[in-house]
């Protein structure tokens, strides 16, 4: 969890915007980790797996709070933002995530090593096995992919500052309360799975 929970809380919190919905989806996503382990063939690729379960659980969310909204129709104050930057953060996270998620894996794992996680090229490549290359190659056929899709959405970035976006909040810290309730989560979820199978 330490390795590649940053980023699994970053995601959540880009796409929800909750501190709370984001630390529910959290640990959400490693209680799936912990049901699919088994079942996961590439352990090199367990960054890219949490990457697209983190994001669809955080979608998923999102889907349903904004549904309970609609159904109580209570319209909340739309928080305004301090500067110009926030708002356009603000607008830009869920649909940067939705077509990170639509990338192809092999384009989005590099995005998700070396942009989310913080790794350089060559840790990301001793990782997956990959030559230093391949891996730069496909990170930046990959930024081109998504910049041009966000382009298409009226989203105009450089690659560069692409780049400097994924990366932002990527590497925070994880808060010790919700480090300790997932991990209480999991080994309570385990201790069950364990007994049922006896």
């Amino acid at each position: 969890m330490s390795r590649h929970g940053p980023m699994v809380l970053s995601v959540c919190r880009r796409v929800l915007e909750d501190a709370h919905a984001s630390e529910d989806a959290f640990q959400a996503t490693f209680l799936v980790l912990l049901k699919k382990a088994r079942s996961l063939k590439r352990r090199d690729l367990l960054a890219n797996w949490l990457y697209g379960v983190a994001c669809r659980t955080a979608l998923k969310a999102k889907g349903m709070r904004a549904r309970q909204q609609a159904r109580e129709k209570s319209m909340a104050d739309i928080p305004v933002a301090d500067n110009q930057a926030e708002v356009v953060w603000r607008d830009l996270k869920p649909v940067l995530d939705a077509e990170l998620n639509r990338l192809s894996p092999r384009h989005r794992l590099p995005i998700v090593l070396c942009c989310l996680e913080g790794k350089t090229v060559a840790e990301a490549a001793a990782q997956l096995g990959w030559p230093e290359g391949s891996v730069a190659g496909r990170l930046a056929r990959a930024k081109e992919r998504l910049r041009r899709r966000l382009l298409q959405r009226g989203i105009t970035l450089s690659t560069g500052m692409l780049g400097a976006v994924l990366s932002r909040d990527a590497l925070a810290a994880l808060p010790g309360p919700l480090l300790a309730a997932t991990l209480r989560g999991v080994m309570i979820v385990a201790a069950g799975s364990i007994k049922n199978r006896e």
